[in-house]
C-alpha cells in the first residue's frame, strides 16, 4: 500500500499482479484458508508432530553478488530479466549423499538444474534453499538462473544475485559451486537456454557487483 503516515515507510505502489508474488503473499492466503475452513479455536500445540525441514548442518559457502555486465549494477541496473548459467562435473561412479543449493536475488529469481525448474524466490534478504538430491548426477551438471530487477519507484535501482551449491559425496568429499565471474550471462533467454546442452559460448562473463 502507498498509504502511510507522513515520515513513515510504505511498501510502494505495487500492482496486484506483482504484489501477489511478493514474499509472504502465498502464506497469507494459506492462513486465510486455514482460518476459514478449520475450527482453529480448538487447535492445541503438538510439537511432536513437526520437525525443522532443514537441519542446517551443511554449511554452504556463498559466492559474490553478480549480474549481467552492464553499467554498475551495484548502484543501478535496468528493470529487466537477466539470464545466467554455469556447469560443473561430478566424477563418474560417485555416490551423491547430499546436495543443497541456496540462492537469492535483487529482486527475484527462478532456478533450474539440468533443465528441471526447482522454483522461484522473491525475498532478496533471505536465501531460499533447494534440495538437489536426485537432481544432480555423475557427469556434467548445469545450473541456470533467471534473475529480474523489478522495482521502479526508486531513484537508483541496484540488481544482483548470489548463490552457493554444496554436493557431498560418499566418503566426505565435497564439491562447492558459488556465483562469480566464471558464470555466463545474457540479457536474453533464447529457447532452451535452461537445458544442459544449450550452447552458451557467445554468452558474456558475469560481472561481480559486490562481495
Amino acid at each position: 500500500s502507498p498509504h502511510h503516515p507522513p515520515g513513515g515507510v510504505g511498501y510502494g505502489k505495487f500492482a496486484w499482479g506483482e504484489a501477489m508474488h511478493l514474499a509472504g503473499s502465498a502464506q497469507v492466503g494459506y492462513g486465510k484458508k486455514l482460518l476459514s475452513e478449520l475450527p482453529w479455536q480448538r487447535f492445541q500445540p503438538q510439537p511432536a508432530w513437526v520437525a525443522w525441514a532443514g537441519d542446517g548442518s551443511l554449511d554452504v559457502p556463498l559466492g559474490d553478488w553478480i549480474w549481467f555486465p552492464e553499467g554498475q549494477p551495484a548502484a543501478d541496473a535496468p528493470i529487466a530479466p537477466r539470464f545466467f548459467r554455469t556447469s560443473f562435473e561430478i566424477a563418474q561412479g560417485a555416490t551423491i549423499e547430499r546436495a543443497i543449493l541456496r540462492a537469492t536475488a535483487d529482486n527475484q529469481c527462478t532456478v533450474w538444474v539440468n533443465g528441471r525448474e526447482l522454483g522461484s524466490h522473491g525475498d532478496l534478504k533471505t536465501l531460499r534453499e533447494f534440495d538437489l538430491a536426485g537432481k544432480v548426477t555423475p557427469g556434467r551438471n548445469v545450473i541456470a538462473l533467471r534473475a529480474e530487477n523489478v522495482y521502479s519507484d526508486v531513484t537508483k535501482n541496484p540488481a544482483g544475485f548470489i548463490c552457493g551449491l554444496s554436493v557431498v559425496l560418499a566418503g566426505g568429499k565435497r564439491i562447492d559451486i558459488t556465483s562469480g565471474a566464471d558464470w555466463r550471462a545474457a540479457d536474453e533467454g533464447r529457447h532452451g537456454w535452461q537445458e544442459p546442452n544449450y550452447a552458451d559460448s557467445n554468452w558474456r562473463p558475469a560481472r561481480v557487483a559486490a562481495k
